[in-house]
């Protein structure tokens, strides 16, 4: 057993891997809180905080299976492949709510208008 002292430094790659969790996760709590209509936002945050917690225990169930089936490496390509959806799903399709009221995000998803023409 190796003590702390012992231990390799982090690669840069390992670094880098955890990092996504922390942007993309306050991008889902943020968009939960503004998008959805006063008289639906709890049932609609239930939902989603569901679905969320979810997709954690996919992850989380999946991960030893995949990394003894694929391996380490090709395990972390995968979830850096669905991290890049996810980051483009973001950068393309949510909308920036900046100064905006709710009022005003209501009436603009129910237009119907691309959310990033908002």
């Amino acid at each position: 057993m190796e003590t702390p002292s012992e231990r390799k430094p982090e690669r840069g790659i390992d670094r880098v891997g955890r990092r996504p969790a922390s942007w993309f996760t306050s991008v889902f709590w943020l968009m939960l809180s503004e998008i959805y209509p006063l008289r639906i936002r709890g049932r609609a945050m239930s939902v989603g905080t569901a679905a969320n917690w979810s997709a954690n225990l996919i992850v989380a169930v999946s991960f030893l299976t995949l990394t003894r089936v694929m391996g380490k490496a090709a395990t972390f390509w995968l979830y850096g492949a669905v991290s890049i959806g996810a980051w483009l799903f973001a950068f393309f399709l949510v909308p920036e709510t900046k100064g905006k009221t709710l009022e005003q995000i209501e009436a603009y998803m129910q237009a119907g208008k691309h959310p990033k023409a908002m």
